[in-house]
């Protein structure tokens, strides 16, 4: 059984590049509806019980078993 070969390499396809004059851009008509709020005690609570276990993100590297320890503490 023969595998398929593909023909066309992705850097043959010619990119078109359109820039956008920022004065060309039309005001928006209405305002979005964005949730500027802090979040509750608990939003962040539930937050932390769903992290996975063994993981550690943002730039203090604080582990999700650490932030689950005492979740006093962490909100």
């Amino acid at each position: 059984m023969e595998k398929a070969v593909c023909s066309w390499n992705i850097s043959s396809i010619p990119l078109k590049h359109h820039a956008i004059n920022p004065s060309e851009i039309p005001p928006a008509t209405r305002d979005l509806p964005i949730k500027c709020c802090t979040h509750t005690k608990e939003e962040i609570d539930g937050a932390i019980q769903q992290l996975k276990n063994g993981t550690s993100k943002g730039p203090a590297s604080t582990s999700a078993e650490a932030l689950k320890a005492d979740i006093d503490t962490s909100v």
